[in-house]
């Protein structure tokens, strides 16, 4: 993928470097000049079957909260190295969100208890499987931690309604709907992070 010209432009770097003292509001200027570029980063992501329940405006909108949160702890120094991170952090936040809409399409007979994964596992079960029905699990049970409204957005925006229809059966504006969703996948994510971490 070629790189934003905004990557090499004076400009960014002063943006940058002011952002890299602690200036949020040059931290966000310097996030919005990357929000056009990390459309595409994303896209090969997704599956086509999934572009609808999984916005490329939503995974972008995610990512640029995360990269505000977490930059005090980026380390680069230069402005590729900050393009680099911040298309790390989109490409796992597609890769997480289409596992979210993944896990409810599963075939609920087909899942075990724990007895089931270590005869599986004592069968020769590939480990990779194993591991994936234990990501599932943290998954679920990092939704389950959700907020009553925020569960209830997230499974909305799963069945597959636009942001037009979410908002009217949340009874709020299209842009409340937006911002209701796209804070229920934040704290979703935060979620599975601190649980994977645990």
């Amino acid at each position: 993928m070629p790189r934003p010209l905004i990557v090499s432009d004076d400009e960014t770097r002063a943006v940058f470097d002011l952002a890299k003292t602690g200036n949020a509001d040059a931290l966000n200027q310097l996030l919005g000049l990357f929000r056009p570029a990390l459309h595409p980063v994303g896209r090969p992501f997704v599956p086509a079957a999934l572009q609808a329940k999984v916005a490329s405006s939503d995974l972008v909108q995610t990512t640029l909260w995360e990269a505000f949160q977490a930059f005090p702890e980026f380390r680069g120094q230069t402005v590729p190295e900050f393009w680099a991170w911040l298309r790390a952090v989109h490409r796992n936040n597609a890769r997480t969100a289409v596992r979210f809409h993944r896990q409810d399409t599963r075939n609920a007979g087909q899942e075990v208890g724990l007895e089931g994964e270590v005869a599986d596992a004592q069968a020769g079960e590939p480990a990779g499987e194993l591991m994936d029905r234990e990501a599932d699990a943290l998954r679920r049970r990092a939704f389950a931690m959700l907020t009553a409204d925020d569960q209830a957005a997230l499974r909305l925006k799963e069945s597959g309604l636009d942001y037009a229809a979410l908002a009217g059966r949340l009874g709020v504006t299209v842009l409340a709907a937006r911002q209701r969703c796209s804070r229920a996948m934040r704290a979703w994510l935060a979620q599975v992070r601190k649980l994977g971490a645990d």
